[in-house]
């Protein structure tokens, strides 16, 4: 699991060099924030990775190393064109617009971006043909994390245990048997918030990974 955070994270974090170099150089650069984001954003996607199976699971790997790249590709294209960063917005209200009445703008910017274009793919292109010669592929979840993972949406959950058979445990008594350490855990990290913060309770706790 951590060959896959670690891989779909610093992929990111290239991707974000990469463009905040192309778009803005390196002043006012904080990377702490971005750090931040990436690191939560790809456990999450490990999270979801780890629990599917099979196809779905290659294919969301896929879409999860490709899908930044191009999506990268296209911020640095539109910010050469336009001198503003790409929204979601504009994606979806005039995309299809946009490509019809300027794709000769369009064509220009890709050309101009060429050398930085093919920087942001020369990583996902590495990773695929390390990992396909290592022979990695995405792992799955084990046993104790998928069940907790899936109380969280399933009423019941069906499992396999040690000697192969199917069983299945309600989301109920899952939490029933992980309160305690649930609140050990939150008492730990309490104490240890407020000794930070001198003795006193902070006003606010943003909570990464």
């Amino acid at each position: 699991m951590m060959v896959l955070w670690g891989s779909l994270a610093g992929l990111l974090m290239y991707l974000e060099l990469v463009y905040h170099f192309v778009g803005f150089g390196w002043e006012e650069f904080r990377p702490a924030y971005p750090a931040a984001l990436i690191f939560a954003w790809t456990g999450v996607e490990t999270l979801l990775i780890g629990a599917l199976r099979g196809r779905i699971k290659r294919v969301c790997f896929v879409l999860a190393v490709c899908f930044p790249v191009v999506w990268t590709g296209a911020q640095i294209v539109y910010l050469r064109i336009f001198r503003q960063p790409l929204l979601w917005e504009a994606v979806v209200r005039g995309g299809g617009d946009a490509l019809a009445n300027y794709w000769r703008e369009a064509l220009a910017g890709i050309l101009g971006a060429l050398p930085f274009l093919i920087l942001l793919v020369l990583p996902a292109v590495l990773l695929g043909l390390i990992l396909k010669r290592r022979g990695w592929s995405p792992p799955d979840l084990s046993p104790g994390q998928m069940i907790k993972t899936a109380a969280a949406t399933q009423e019941e959950i069906i499992y396999e245990d040690i000697m192969g058979m199917e069983q299945m445990i309600t989301a109920k008594e899952v939490i029933a048997i992980c309160q305690a350490e649930i609140e050990r855990m939150a008492k730990l990290a309490a104490g240890a918030i407020k000794e930070l913060n001198g003795g006193s309770s902070p006003s606010a706790v943003f909570i990464v990974g």
